[in-house]
């Protein structure tokens, strides 16, 4: 997931996203083949130390991605592609939460390397993660759910509490942290690296990819400037009206 999930997605990064999908959806169908199988191992594991002393340590984090415009591995496959991958990752992980072992509601998530000089954002592999710790690495889409009532955040926050041994300080402190990095890596134009899985999505898609991620180069910056700008304009419309109901 991207940090589109996060409560702040502006309309342009949604609108983009969405073209990036029906695409690339479009692309793949006209494919002859399945693609190419990709070669080496499974990335290992992060650290699993229970004691909450620093992020490095925390054995249940989050994970925010700067912007890949609604793309990931899982939406950009055809569904046997997928299933085969999500199938060896189940096997690997014995069929349960590669974090707090549980064996509910599993989903395969996928693991990013970022690159804060070249601005590169590489998929090194993927992992089992039971809805909860799910929802835990995704929490800024989390806390967008929860504010429309459709799920219960504490739940969340509790959860992460529980898994890493700590207390609701360290959570707030390692969220915040999340946030501000996501905050400065979303200031770039970062380019998608599916490492040695780039063979699954055949030529057409990675060619169209190559070209977006050139276009958006160009594009984002303006674009960035103009959801600035516009948010500055909401709030100082907030506040005038708030000063208006106040003086009556």
């Amino acid at each position: 997931m991207s940090a589109a999930d996060h409560k702040g997605i502006s309309t342009w990064q949604y609108f983009v996203g969405t073209v990036t999908y029906e695409k690339a959806t479009s692309l793949r169908k006209r494919e002859d083949k399945d693609g190419i199988q990709p070669s080496g191992g499974d990335t290992t594991e992060g650290s699993r130390t229970r004691i909450c002393m620093s992020d490095s340590k925390l054995k249940l984090t989050i994970e925010l991605v700067p912007s890949n415009w609604g793309i990931n591995l899982a939406n950009m496959l055809k569904e046997k592609k997928w299933n085969e991958i999500r199938k060896k990752m189940l096997d690997k992980y014995e069929n349960k939460c590669a974090i707090c072992g549980s064996v509910e509601r599993l989903c395969c998530h996928e693991k990013w390397k970022y690159d804060d000089q070249r601005h590169i954002q590489k998929l090194t592999g993927f992992i089992i993660l039971c809805s909860l710790c799910h929802g835990v690495k995704h929490i800024g889409r989390t806390e967008g759910l929860a504010k429309k009532g459709k799920l219960d955040y504490e739940i969340y926050v509790k959860h992460f509490m529980k898994v890493n041994n700590c207390d609701r300080s360290t959570f707030e402190k390692h969220r915040n942290a999340a946030f501000k990095e996501w905050e400065e890596r979303r200031k770039y134009t970062w380019n998608m690296d599916f490492g040695r899985y780039k063979g699954y999505l055949g030529k057409g898609v990675v060619d169209w990819l190559g070209d977006l991620q050139n276009f958006m180069k160009k594009v984002e910056p303006r674009l960035r400037k103009q959801d600035t700008t516009r948010k500055v304009r909401i709030k100082r419309k907030k506040t005038k009206r708030t000063e208006n109901a106040s003086q009556k």
